[in-house]
Parts: structure tokens; C-alpha cells; sequence
């Protein structure tokens, strides 16, 4: 299986609880990302444009370690 597809279904279902204003930063783009958070990092990821979800698997790639 693909480690990168493996270690996203892992933080699907443990994310940390910070990881949106860590990726995204504390300001208003954060702040706003947050707001909009549910607990469904499906739902969530499919609602940001392109852009953002670039960088929300970037974040994941480079800092959650679920899959060794």
C-alpha cells in the first residue's frame, strides 16, 4: 500500500488537535480554517480550494508520523 495514502487515513483518524493552525498559522486564515472544522478531516479537506489542500498534505507528510 501507499505509505502516503496510509499515513492520511492514520491522521483522519488521529489527527492532533492543533494540526489546523499549525499548518495554516495562527492568524485569520487559521482562525477561519478552524471555524469551519467539524471533527471530519474528510469533509474539511474536500471544502478547501486546491491550494490549501496542498498544503494540508504537505503539513501531514512532513509532520504526522503515523506510519513508520
Amino acid at each position: 500500500m501507499n505509505k502516503s495514502i496510509k499515513n492520511y487515513v492514520y491522521f483522519c483518524f488521529n489527527y492532533p488537535n492543533n494540526f489546523i493552525l499549525d499548518c495554516f498559522g495562527t492568524g485569520s486564515i487559521g482562525q477561519h480554517l478552524k471555524s469551519k472544522f467539524n471533527g471530519d478531516v474528510n469533509s474539511f479537506f474536500i471544502n478547501l480550494d486546491s491550494e490549501n489542500q496542498e498544503k494540508l498534505l504537505n503539513w501531514i507528510e512532513q509532520n504526522y508520523k503515523g506510519v513508520i
